[in-house]
Order: structure tokens, then sequence, then C-alpha cells
């Protein structure tokens, strides 16, 4: 219901289905609707995470710079970077010492622009690989200039 609802809606001339991938939007909305109170507040998440990379608020940007690069670096290591949300948690951990809110903060940064937001195993579905690669990558850098 909630998706048939959503896609009546069109912002800017877009629609929502304009912006999540093909056959991807229920997926989409079950990830994001705790997060739903206006049909604005879908357009803003599917852009930050279906648009080009994040734009990295104030404090995003901070919680990416104090990681620092060496943990995106790790992050992208192909033994680390697993499809499995959990698996990668682990494996991310283990290769940086990072846990909890030092570990978890720095990926919703990178991957959604925002400190905030849906659950993150839900988004790594939704993000996809390559996605997920791009995003990191840019964090590194961003958080190699801070």
């Amino acid at each position: 219901d909630l998706c048939r609802w959503l896609s009546a809606f069109e912002i800017d001339g877009r629609r929502l289905e304009d912006i999540v991938p093909n056959g991807r939007l229920a997926e989409f909305v079950h990830a994001v609707r705790d997060n739903l109170v206006t049909p604005l507040d879908a357009f803003r998440l599917a852009d930050e995470l279906f648009g080009a990379s994040p734009a990295y608020g104030e404090e995003a940007r901070k919680i990416i710079a104090e990681a620092g690069e060496p943990f995106f670096s790790t992050a992208l290591l192909p033994n680390v970077l697993s499809e499995d949300f959990k698996a990668f948690c682990r494996s991310l951990s283990a290769g940086t010492g990072k846990k909890g809110k030092a570990l978890y903060m720095p990926l919703r940064a990178a991957l959604t622009g925002d400190t905030h937001g849906p659950e993150m195993d839900k988004l790594w579905r939704l993000l996809g690989g390559e996605r997920i690669r791009q995003r990191f990558a840019a964090a590194a850098a961003v958080s190699g200039k801070s």
C-alpha cells in the first residue's frame, strides 16, 4: 500500500520510480519506511542512496575524517568487503580495531552522507557492491583531505 501511495507522487517532475532502480521500489520502501513522514522523505532518501556520491554534511564529514583514510581503505579490501553486512562489519572490525559507534557511524556517513537513517543492513543490500565501493573510495579521498 505504501509503494502504491508513494508512486502517486511527483516532485520536481520526477517520480520515485525514476530514482530507484528498476524492480527495487518495494525493497527500497521496506528499507526506509520507518524513516518516512512525508513523500518528500522518500525522495530525499532515494536521492541519497541512488544519486551521485552523497553530499556530506558537516557532521558526516567530521566522522569520516576521524575514521581516517585507512579505515575506508581497509573496508575496500577484497577479503573484507562482503555482500553480507554483518560479515563485512566483523571483518572490518577485526582489520581496524573499531567497534560500536566508531565502526558504524563512519560507514553510515560514507554510504549516505548522513549520520541518521534506515538500518544499515537493509541499505547495504540496496546499494550493492559497486555503489558501496565508489562511496568508500570517495570517503577515503575526503578523509585524506581533512
